[in-house]
């Protein structure tokens, strides 16, 4: 993995180990870090900007960046206009933000750190510890699914890691949220925080319809 990323940031765009987001891209300095990145290694890395409240920022020029990140290889993109692309962007390893590097170059570039984040090489580490008949119900409330539909079976289908990491990116969460399941040491531990947010999202959405009803 290179130590240095050129670094995509997005608020509430989380990237995973082994999972494919698409990146619609309007940004002609963006454009102009995926056409590097496709020219050398295909890779970039994705972080999301800090809230005063939340992530401690790195310190740098814009200190602005969670000191967390991952990052993602370019599988495929499409350009649409001369600013505008679609991008296919598949999870590798998560990275810590080392410091940043100066340049020419419109778009931020910083070194990087894989060395806490091994085990995201491992496909499947850690699905045996999580409750996965709790996520799946909880998964099936949240998201209004009939479990005797094709959407279920679906969902059904996947292993306990995509189900996680699949389950984190898509649930609209706040940055500090999804900045917390970024960063959770291992998969159980993902779980665990996603079941607890996606319990409080429920208990809000009871509470709202209460007082609606009221």
């Amino acid at each position: 993995m290179p130590a240095t990323l050129p670094v995509f940031t997005q608020p509430g765009l989380l990237l995973l180990p082994r999972i494919h987001i698409p990146l619609k891209i309007q940004d002609r300095a963006k454009i102009a870090l995926v056409e590097d990145a496709i020219g050398r290694k295909s890779l970039i890395g994705l972080t999301q900007p800090c809230e005063p409240f939340g992530e401690k920022p790195v310190k740098m020029a814009e200190p602005d960046l969670c000191a967390v990140g991952c990052a993602g290889l370019i599988t495929d993109y499409t350009r649409i206009a001369s600013n505008h692309m679609i991008v296919r962007l598949l999870g590798i390893c998560r990275f810590e933000i080392h410091r940043e590097m100066d340049g020419a170059a419109p778009y931020r570039l910083f070194r990087v750190n894989y060395a806490g984040f091994a085990d995201d090489f491992t496909p499947g580490h850690g699905e045996s510890c999580v409750d996965r008949s709790k996520l799946l119900d909880l998964c099936a409330s949240y998201l209004d699914l009939d479990k005797t539909g094709r959407d279920w079976r679906e969902v059904e289908k996947l292993d306990s890691e995509s189900l996680v990491n699949i389950l984190a990116m898509l649930f609209p969460h706040e940055i500090r949220d999804k900045q917390a399941l970024l960063e959770a040491a291992n998969l159980a531990l993902r779980s665990e925080i996603l079941i607890s947010l996606t319990e409080k999202a429920l208990l809000r959405e009871q509470m709202g319809d209460q007082i609606v009803k009221q």
